[in-house]
């Protein structure tokens, strides 16, 4: 008797990504910052009619930047052997299969979590200072200072983007990624009305993760072994990373896309065996105009960048 076990996995945080760009492999990213107040005067347009007032238009560019693939031979002769009807090798295969996309999925969403990670670190995201949470007399406290900053957001303002310009994030297309420790101790509900929601709303709207640190070391850094940009995160940095425990993120923050997902296949005549790719290539990168503020327990280390 045989028996298969496989799961395929998908990216939990595959909601933030923009959809499939099918051609081209850079975006460019526009936002035309507020124009500027004059004051009335009669006088001075005279000579001012015809001065230029240029807009302030600013870009980013996102390029793509992953390019993997995933292999996985087949040799249903030798598979024959260990099943006794077709039905078990075509499960197998299935799972094989499976579990190329499983890899892929997997590395989309370490490569999601290392983006943000580094941002973190670099001092990219807004920080704000919260009580401790792990003892329960100052929950009332926390999400008193999560709902201020979940409301201050809706309003025009420089403090929340990289790029200091003036935006807004509506509740709305506020997401609220949190650790398992911090959810564990928040009573959703509360953290619902916090954002003006309703538990079931909210629920669309908070994502959950096992740690901002809890990254796969190992795999980051065969993913990346060739990529000179790459680098590890230190145990300081795991442990500061681990201690944060929510992130509110605009909706359009990360500049997550698709830029080809290919499956091919070729048989080996000689060697009599089915030969399977899968390639996943995307552009990882995060908008420099989107809000994104982090919450911290205790005095922040690093505040701006």
């Amino acid at each position: 008797r045989v028996i298969l076990t496989s799961k395929l996995y998908s990216n939990p945080w595959a909601e933030f990504k923009k959809g499939m760009m099918e051609f081209g492999e850079s975006i460019e990213e526009i936002f035309t910052e507020i124009a500027k107040p004059f004051q009335y005067d009669p006088a001075v347009a005279e000579t001012e009619i015809f001065k230029r007032e240029k807009p302030n238009v600013k870009s980013a560019f996102h390029v793509m930047n992953y390019q993997k693939f995933y292999k996985a031979s087949i040799e249903q002769r030798t598979l024959g052997k260990a099943f006794l009807a077709w039905s078990g090798i075509d499960e197998l295969i299935a799972s094989i299969v499976n579990s190329m996309y499983t890899g892929a999925n997997y590395d989309e969403f370490l490569t999601m979590k290392y983006l943000l990670a580094r941002h973190i670190l670099q001092g990219d995201l807004k920080v704000e200072q919260i009580a401790d949470y792990t003892d329960s007399d100052n929950m009332k406290s926390v999400v008193t200072t999560i709902k201020g900053i979940s409301n201050d957001m809706e309003f025009l303002s420089t403090k929340y983007n990289r790029a200091g310009v003036h935006t807004y994030t509506l509740k709305p297309d506020q997401y609220i990624i949190v650790n398992a420790k911090f959810d564990a101790k928040m009573d959703v509900e509360v953290l619902a009305s916090a954002f003006n929601m309703t538990k079931a709303e909210f629920m669309g709207r908070r994502v959950l993760i096992d740690s901002f640190g809890d990254i796969d070391a190992d795999r980051l850094a065969e993913l990346f072994a060739d990529d000179p940009t790459y680098v590890a995160l230190t145990a300081g940095e795991i442990a500061a990373l681990d201690a944060i425990p929510a992130v509110i993120v605009d909706k359009d923050w990360f500049m997550v896309l698709d830029n080809l997902m290919e499956f091919t296949e070729d048989y080996n005549g000689q060697g009599l065996y089915w030969q399977y790719w899968y390639h996943a290539w995307k552009t990882f990168s995060v908008s420099p105009f989107a809000n994104a503020v982090m919450f911290v327990v205790g005095t922040p280390s690093v505040t701006s960048v």
